[in-house]
């Protein structure tokens, strides 16, 4: 018995290795890594996350599938559908007697979504929304990051530039 998971760990070793060794051409070289890519962004959204003692304030980038970008891959802002800000937090230690909840909890703040090239809206849980409009003329700060790509660790330079939004006044009605 000790023989076949033997046989079964290094199998699966040697596949991990071939793997690897197959995905390496798809990889960036060194010289190609150290290359920095721009992205423009609105200035709402923050790469960093926010801490403030037990609570993470952070944004999710989604295509138009609802599927999370990993900002690995991320090229440029017109692949991104919609963003949510989010805020995670642990709950309280459960008392006995009472029914185990999550620990941590993730909790929307808000959404929003990116209906066409000049402007985003953002939705809030009571699910007013706020028009907002671009001018990625106008940068207002930027920031440079490396990012890892958590499946490879392959790194990538991007300089993050944050484009001016400004909430637009709804029409009113006459």
């Amino acid at each position: 018995m000790p023989i076949r998971k033997k046989n079964a760990a290094t199998l699966f070793l040697s596949l991990v290795t071939i793997l690897k060794l197959t995905a390496q051409p798809l990889q960036h070289s060194g010289a190609a890594s150290a290359k920095v890519n721009t992205i423009l962004l609105p200035d709402f959204y923050h790469y960093e996350q926010a801490k403030h003692g037990d609570t993470t304030y952070s944004y999710e980038c989604y295509d138009k599938d609802m599927h999370q970008i990993n900002m690995y891959d991320l090229n440029d802002v017109s692949e991104i559908s919609s963003i949510k800000y989010v805020k995670r937090f642990y709950q309280s230690a459960p008392k006995p007697g009472n029914t185990i909840s999550p620990p941590y909890l993730t909790q929307r703040i808000y959404t929003y979504q990116h209906p066409s090239s000049d402007i985003w809206l953002r939705i809030n849980p009571q699910d007013e929304i706020t028009h907002y409009k671009i001018y990625k003329d106008r940068v207002l700060r930027s920031e440079q990051v490396t990012i890892s790509d958590p499946v490879s660790g392959q790194k990538r330079n991007v300089t993050f530039k944050y484009f001016k939004t400004e909430p637009v006044k709804a029409a009113q009605n006459n």
